[in-house]
């Protein structure tokens, strides 16, 4: 009974680590291409007048930052372009820093519909409208695009500062910090049964 329950539980690491190790592998990556992919599915419709849901909104919010400089469907067609570029930039990895400073300068001007329309954006005091709400989830692209951006230099930035926790550098080199973070209990575990700690170090 207790080698089935071992059996049982070592396959269920087994998978955990394996998960574990996936995502630190590919995470980032996969992170990076979908918010791509995003991007270019919210510009495509804006190149053709009134076909995207937010047009009238997205040329209201152009005008009032721009002093009517930019005004109707070449408001639109420009931040299409500047949403295209960022979508291909982050889809391909190439210029990777001004597609996310272009990423972070487009995502502040999505949110200032907010303050500059809030009869549009709000129903209630602290009840977003479709509008609204429509806006609020860019909170999670901007999370997202930090993300992304916080990989850029984690190399540098560990070999300048060695004092950074060793769980950071083995996650720059592929290897999950939960699988560090266990490898390190096991061996200063005195009261671990020796079968596990040998079991564990094989496993990493």
């Amino acid at each position: 009974m207790h080698r089935h329950l071992r059996f049982v539980r070592r396959t269920i690491e087994k998978l955990e680590d394996e998960t574990i190790a996936f995502a630190a592998r590919h995470g980032l990556r996969m992170l990076r291409v979908s918010l791509g992919i995003v991007f270019v599915w919210f510009a495509v419709p804006k190149f053709k007048p009134g076909l995207s849901a937010v047009d009238t909104l997205a040329q209201d919010t152009i005008a009032a930052l721009t002093a009517h400089l930019l005004t109707g469907h070449p408001a639109t067609f420009l931040l299409a372009l500047l949403e295209l570029a960022i979508g291909i930039g982050l889809v391909t990895g190439l210029f990777l820093r001004l597609t996310l400073a272009g990423l972070m300068f487009q995502m502040a001007g999505t949110l200032t519909p907010l303050a500059l329309f809030p009869e549009q954006t709000w129903k209630a005091p602290l009840v977003l409208s479709l509008e609204g709400q429509f806006i609020v989830k860019n909170l999670v692209l901007i999370a997202a695009g930090i993300a992304v951006a916080g990989s850029l230099g984690r190399a540098g930035l560990t070999s300048r500062h060695p004092a950074i926790p060793a769980t950071a550098r083995h996650a720059r080199a592929g290897r999950p910090a939960a699988l560090h973070l266990r490898h390190e209990s096991e061996q200063t575990d005195p009261g671990r049964p020796a079968g596990r700690q040998s079991d564990a170090s094989t496993s990493t």
